[in-house]
């Protein structure tokens, strides 16, 4: 009886100590079978899990070579996956420490319908030799944690490494491409809504589209991350080593504009009523870029196409806050363009009010203009042949209202005319020739100085900038050219810029005439001394030309009559005086101050009888 006793006493512990042992055995096929099955359940015809690895006492699950089809062709592969985890059975918490996800790839393909799908069937990168992943409905995701309102979940760290995401056919023309590696450090949700993530990481990005780089980025950091269902907040944003190419085509669209358009929602026919909708808030602690980041922009809309590549050397983007929109946010950005040309700028954004609104400081220098010689022509019908840029600027946008005080300085600036229509026109606004008034703003050493101050409500259905910038430009061009002109030829600094009579040029670019006392030609000691004002003008600018133009009046013709000159002679003896007028002017600028004759140009004789001022106009 005892032997009896003992050898059942023996068996129980047997069975006690193997069954644990057979079921820890059993629990990885287990959870093969429940993937498999729940797989089947979500519209896969087809699914198994080759290996499943389970150490109790590492606590490690090991799942590898999951493989699945649905009937409509989907596909969930998966190399393998590790996870670390910890269970508390008396608190009713899962801690998964660790998930490393290797190498997956996810593949979309775009319907006739427009409607994105899973898909096998699509044409992978020729160097991908990855593995590929798809993801599960979200539903699967939610299903996957038991009694989410019971059961709080924290990841210490997960890892995606070399994630691939592809998508064709969103056209016939575009495919895109993403990679990158995805860490992410204590992630914590509870069922009080709650998510608290300590850092994100994301490094080694790169986001290809029709087989062109679009951007890479070496590193992004996100540090502390909370949301719950009314506010998420971020603490800092970090970037370094990014690199954008921005491709306007020619058209004028930008590359992958088709694309972003496909990818945007669709518009919802009925009125949504957003008076009771409380939307989620949000605070940014503030982003910086550091590094080696690059601009690369091509604008092939423009003929010559513009290729330049700026370097950004910092950039920082203060705290917004969602809550508090009328508080300005810090801008400050440091660049260098084509290697030589700095960029500083400098101010605060209001980028949430309703009318966003902005107080910027530009610095510029040593910019080389030609290669934007397109949009100055777009503009005033010139194209820049040389020209170098410093440009001091003070940007102001406050209840849509612009106000923008320009300061420029430009260093061996040329110009030739691209468009005559457009240069026309903006000839007409400025009353000269454009070669002729950047003749006079330009100092001793060929430099220019303008001031150009741009205003204008951006509210304004009118409002073009192109047409604001044109306007304020010939006007500034416009008033330096005449207070040149007023400062070197005082005391006779008034012009005359409109034509006398009909048939003259109007907006002709006139001096104060040489003046003759009636009936006679000699320069008079005053207009001798306003000639020499002139003629300084002339030494000064080597390319300058000027017309004479004799005018004679009434009171010359009552002189001849006077003097017994025959009516009938009056008109030949009157146009014999203009042309010795105009002929004295030329002699005292030629003999007296060595002007070159072929400067001077002598037009018919003229007569007016409305204004009695005998006199020789002088234009250019």
């Amino acid at each position: 009886m005892k032997f009896l006793k003992r050898k059942l006493l023996i068996t129980l512990l047997a069975l006690v100590l193997i069954i644990p042992v057979l079921a820890l055995a059993a629990l990885p096929h287990l959870i093969a079978y429940v993937i498999e099955e729940q797989l089947l359940n979500y519209g896969f015809v087809e699914a198994r899990v080759e290996h499943v690895e389970l150490n109790p006492f590492s606590r490690r699950l090991m799942l590898k070579q999951l493989r699945a089809v649905s009937s409509e062709h989907r596909k969930l592969l998966l190399e393998e996956l590790a996870v670390d985890f910890s269970v508390n059975l008396p608190e009713r918490k899962i801690t998964l420490h660790r998930v490393i996800l290797s190498a997956p790839v996810v593949s979309m393909q775009q319907s006739a319908d427009g409607h994105y799908t899973i898909t096998a069937d699509h044409k992978m990168p020729e160097n991908n030799s990855a593995a590929q992943i798809e993801p599960v409905h979200d539903e699967l995701a939610e299903k996957n944690i038991a009694e989410p309102e019971v059961w709080r979940i924290i990841i210490d760290v997960l890892e995606l490494r070399q994630v691939e995401f592809y998508v064709s056919d969103l056209n016939a023309e575009n495919t895109l491409d993403l990679k990158f590696n995805f860490a992410l450090e204590k992630l914590v949700s509870d069922t009080s809504g709650l998510v608290e993530l300590k850092k994100l990481m994301v490094d080694g990005l790169v986001f290809n589209a029709n087989s062109r780089a679009v951007t890479t980025l070496k590193q992004l950091d996100i540090n502390v991350v909370n949301m719950n269902n009314e506010m998420l907040s971020v603490d800092a944003v970090g970037l370094q080593g990014l690199s954008i190419n921005v491709l306007r085509m020619p058209g004028g669209d930008l590359f992958l504009q088709d694309v972003i358009n496909a990818f945007k929602p669709e518009t919802d026919s009925q009125q949504v009523d957003t008076e009771n909708v409380n939307p989620l808030q949000w605070r940014l602690g503030g982003i910086s870029l550091s590094g080696e980041n690059t601009v690369h922009v091509v604008d092939q809309n423009i003929k010559p196409s513009l290729d330049m590549n700026f370097a950004i050397n910092s950039f920082q983007l203060g705290a917004v806050d969602s809550t508090q929109p009328q508080t300005p946010v810090s801008l400050g950005v440091e660049a260098v363009a084509n290697k030589y040309s700095s960029l500083v700028i400098a101010g605060e954004l209001k980028p949430l009010t309703a009318g966003p609104g902005m107080r910027l400081n530009t610095e510029i220098k040593q910019l080389d203009i030609s290669p934007y010689s397109a949009y100055v022509s777009q503009v005033i019908g010139y194209k820049i042949k040389t020209g170098q840029l410093n440009l001091s600027s003070e940007l102001q946008i406050e209840d849509k209202q612009l106000g923008s005080k320009n300061a420029l300085h430009i260093n061996k600036f040329s110009v030739e005319v691209a468009d005559p229509d457009k240069a026309k026109v903006f000839e007409k606004d400025i009353n000269m020739s454009f070669d002729s008034a950047l003749y006079f703003i330009r100092d001793k050493n060929d430099d220019i100085k303008l001031d150009i101050p741009i205003n204008g409500s951006i509210d304004d259905p009118d409002f073009e900038l192109a047409s604001v910038i044109r306007a304020a430009s010939s006007k500034a061009l416009r008033g330096a050219t005449m207070t040149y002109l007023k400062f070197t030829l005082q005391p006779w600094g008034a012009l005359f810029m409109l034509g006398e009579k009909i048939g003259e040029k109007a907006g002709q670019i006139r001096f104060e005439p040489v003046k003759f006392n009636s009936g006679e030609a000699l320069l008079t000691e005053e207009m001798q001394s306003y000639i020499v004002k002139l003629s300084e003008l002339m030494n000064k600018k080597k390319k300058l030309r000027l017309s004479l133009c004799p005018v004679t009046t009434s009171s010359d013709r009552g002189v001849l009559l006077a003097a017994g000159v025959l009516a009938a002679d009056a008109d030949k003896r009157l146009s014999t005086l203009a042309t010795e007028r105009a002929q004295a002017v030329k002699d005292y600028f030629v003999d007296a101050h060595g002007i070159d004759p072929e400067r001077l140009f002598i037009c018919p004789a003229d007569e007016d009888r409305e204004n009695d001022l005998p006199r020789v106009i002088i234009e250019m």
